[in-house]
């Protein structure tokens, strides 16, 4: 490490998934002081497909355009820095980010290089999104979906950090309802994966 202040933990930062995933590449940081600081991100670098896109989600994603930014890290405490992925839902592909992290004000930096990649296809998803509609979006306490299909399997609602926050059974549904206002507001993927392993992927923004 560049710094003596704090670690990194690289573990998971090579994403793998299917086309249409959102992938994430976490990075974790660890303050390893009893003074807070703060730290500095820069992407110094992005080859990815032409209809992919990517960026930073810490605490929630910011736009994709933005490639430097500044984040207080209090005490002894560890954060999650996530560059991501937004794949094609049809065409497999690769791509990286390489970022730069730092201590604000010090010249050592640290380089990393954060992977994605999807799988080809092997079967033909259940539903496509036009057949799939998710709604309000943002949404406060809860949100729906209604299905062109009728569908049986899981509903996952996945964070930031590739958590899985909530995940409920529905049988033969044109309609599902799910609470979310225990929920932090931000950005959320919303997986659908039916009794036939198919999965459909929704975007939430939860206000």
């Amino acid at each position: 490490m560049a710094q003596s202040n704090y670690t990194l933990q690289l573990d998971s930062i090579n994403a793998t998934g299917e086309q249409g995933d959102f992938l994430l590449a976490p990075i974790k940081l660890t303050n390893t002081t009893n003074q807070g600081f703060y730290i500095k991100i820069q992407r110094i670098e992005r080859t990815i497909p032409e209809t992919w896109s990517s960026c930073f989600c810490y605490p929630v994603c910011l736009a994709p355009f933005v490639d430097s930014m500044e984040w207080w890290v209090d005490a002894n405490e560890t954060i999650t820095i996530a560059p991501n992925f937004n794949t094609d839902p049809v065409e497999a592909g690769s791509g990286y980010v390489v970022v730069k992290i730092s201590e604000l004000g010090q010249s050592p930096a640290d380089t990393i290089t954060c992977t994605g990649s999807t799988l080809g296809a092997t079967s033909v998803p259940e539903w496509v999104g036009e057949t799939m509609k998710l709604f309000p979006n943002p949404a406060n306490s809860n949100f729906l979906i209604r299905f062109d299909q009728i569908f049986s399997g899981t509903i996952e609602v996945i964070d930031q950090r590739g958590a899985i926050m909530v995940a409920t059974y529905t049988f033969n549904s044109s309609f599902f309802e799910q609470e979310i206002s225990q929920l932090p507001s931000g950005y959320y993927l919303i997986r659908c994966i039916s009794i036939h392993n198919k999965v459909n992927l929704l975007r939430l923004v939860k206000e």
